[in-house]
């Protein structure tokens, strides 16, 4: 009985790795550049390189950020960049990690190259380098609530500010962080059962949640659209394309191969 427990959970574990695949969340495509973030060990390492290049070509830096993924819900990293600074909320399962300076802005030419032997600088980066924005949204969100198994985040990065979603026990708070002040909204309900992402599409702010499920704010109000084809978000990556102006989803078992291009992965999708 104990051997067929073991077989089934390897089983599931695996399923569980393979379904993250390589990167984190989204990939972000601007001046012909891609942008990727792979989770090792705890902390991350941004990937920079030429869309027209081998992946594996890429420039490799080392951000004092990460997340653990967690077996109960798995949740990536949730990570931006805009006007050549990389922002993140780091939940890293680190017992020096502070939710209040969790969320971090780091210019891009402020990134050391990644060598693979700076993890624990990593970790204590990630853990007391303050940022300018410091993260009242999770510090309320986690007194109010206390638990975090249920709790999903993530952020979108406009030149007027900063919207941040946060869903525990299915009640979603939105927050927005202008002019150095954060405000929420009220409390909406909202069922999470798995982490959603968060996109800018013209002008309106708009989340894809696990169940393919597109829920747009436009005017303060909520609208649900569905997807053509109904998929499971685990196992896509969001690619935004900020030179073409478009949002795809992409299997994560088509960056399997990062020895090809992006364009040559996309032209194969």
């Amino acid at each position: 009985m104990k051997k067929y427990f073991l077989i089934i959970l390897f089983v599931a574990v695996s399923e569980l790795l393979f379904s993250q695949g390589k990167f984190e969340r989204r990939i972000i495509i601007e001046d012909s550049i891609f942008y990727a973030v792979e989770i090792i060990g705890q902390t991350g390492v941004l990937w920079k390189g030429n869309i027209t290049e081998p992946m594996d070509s890429a420039q490799k830096y080392a951000l004092p950020v990460g997340t653990k993924r967690r077996s109960i819900h798995y949740l990536p990293l949730s990570w931006n960049v805009h006007n050549d600074t990389l922002y993140a909320i780091n939940f890293t399962e680190y017992a020096q990690n502070e939710r209040l300076t969790s969320f971090k802005s780091i210019p891009l030419l402020k990134l050391e190259k990644y060598t693979g032997q700076n993890n624990a600088k990593q970790l204590m980066q990630g853990a007391f380098e303050n940022g300018i924005i410091e993260n009242w949204p999770m510090v309320n969100m986690l007194k109010k609530y206390k638990y975090i198994d249920d709790l999903f985040f993530d952020f979108v990065v406009t030149d007027s500010g900063i919207i941040q979603y946060i869903v525990v026990n299915n009640e979603l708070t939105i927050w927005e962080w202008k002019n150095n002040v954060w405000t929420d909204s009220p409390m909406i309900p909202y069922t999470a059962q798995e982490y959603f992402i968060l996109y800018v599409n013209d002008s309106n702010i708009c989340m894809i949640n696990s169940n393919g499920e597109e829920v747009c704010l436009a005017n303060h109000t909520h609208i649900t659209n569905y997807f053509p084809d109904v998929f499971e978000l685990k196992n896509y990556l969001f690619l935004e394309n900020r030179d073409a102006d478009s949002h795809r989803f992409i299997k994560n078992i088509f960056f399997e191969n990062t020895s090809l291009s992006l364009t040559q992965i996309l032209l194969q999708k």
